[in-house]
C-alpha cells in the first residue's frame, strides 16, 4: 500500500470520515474552514468556510451531517454533506473545543475547554442545552468519548473521568485522581464496543512515559492493571473493534 500527500489550508487540526459516501472532511483551524476530500481518488472536493478557528469535527453516518467546533466564534458549524454548505451555525458559549455524536439517539455533545461545560445538541431540532458544567479545580477537558452500547458520555480533564448518561443527561459518576493515577495526565480514549472497555491514555507530568489504562464500561471501575508502557509523545488512540486490539 502506497502512501498519499493530499495539500490542505492553514493548520489541520481534526479529521472525519463518512463510511457511506467515502469523503473525508478536515478542519483547518488558521484558515476558518472545512476541506471535503474523495477518499477514493484524495482530490479535494471544496473547502467549506465556517467559523473562526474550528478544532473539532464529527460526521453522523445516518443523517450525513457534519459538525464542526469553532473555538474561535463559540459557535458549531452543521454543514449538509449533499451540498457541501452550512445550513446553520449555532451559538454555545465560551471556548467550544470538542464535538462528538451518538447516531443511536441523534445527540451532539460539544465540550467547552477549561473544564467549563457539556452542550448538548438534539439534533432533531438544534436545540442546545448545557447539562454538565464542572470548573472548581480549573482544568480542561482533554478527551470525549461515547460508548454506543449504553450511551455513555466519558469525558476526561487531565485528572479525572466524568461519565454521563447520554439518556437523562446527568453525570452518573466521576473517577477523581485517586482511582486514576496523581502522577499521570490524561490525554485521550478510545471505546472498544466489543469488549466494553474504555482505554485512557496518560502520560507522566514530568518524564513523559506513557501508560494506557483501561476503564470496565459495564461497572464503571478501573481495572488495576496497565496494558502497555513506554515514553509517549503522542496525542491520541485508537481501537481496532475487529481485532480487539
Amino acid at each position: 500500500m502506497t502512501g498519499r500527500v493530499v495539500r490542505l489550508q492553514n493548520v489541520p487540526s481534526s479529521i472525519a470520515v463518512n463510511p457511506t459516501t467515502h469523503l473525508i472532511y478536515v478542519a483547518n483551524y488558521d484558515s476558518n474552514t472545512v476541506s471535503v476530500i474523495d477518499g477514493e481518488n484524495y482530490i479535494i472536493h471544496r473547502n467549506i468556510k465556517v467559523g473562526n478557528n474550528p478544532t473539532s469535527i464529527v460526521v453522523n453516518p445516518t443523517t450525513h451531517l457534519i459538525y464542526v467546533a469553532n473555538s474561535g466564534s463559540n459557535t458549531v458549524s452543521i454543514i449538509d454533506s449533499n451540498t457541501n454548505t452550512v445550513t446553520k451555525t449555532i451559538i454555545i458559549g465560551l471556548f467550544v473545543d470538542k464535538v462528538s455524536i451518538n447516531p443511536n439517539i441523534n445527540k451532539v455533545y460539544i465540550a467547552s475547554a477549561f473544564g467549563e461545560r457539556i452542550n448538548v445538541l438534539d439534533a432533531d431540532t438544534n436545540r442546545s442545552s448545557v447539562v454538565y458544567s464542572n470548573n472548581t479545580l480549573g482544568h480542561s477537558w482533554e478527551a470525549m468519548t461515547i460508548n454506543d452500547l449504553n450511551n455513555n458520555v466519558y469525558l476526561a480533564s487531565d485528572n479525572s473521568i466524568s461519565i454521563l448518561d447520554g439518556i437523562t443527561n446527568r453525570v452518573r459518576s466521576v473517577l477523581p485522581a485517586s482511582n486514576l493515577d496523581t502522577n499521570y495526565r490524561n490525554i485521550a480514549t478510545a471505546i472498544n464496543t466489543n469488549t466494553n472497555k474504555l482505554y485512557v491514555l496518560k502520560v507522566e507530568r514530568y518524564t513523559a512515559d506513557g501508560v494506557v489504562s483501561v476503564l470496565n464500561g459495564t461497572r464503571s471501575t478501573i481495572l488495576p492493571n496497565y496494558v502497555s508502557q513506554g515514553k509517549s509523545l503522542g496525542e491520541g488512540i485508537h481501537v481496532d473493534i475487529y481485532h480487539s486490539r
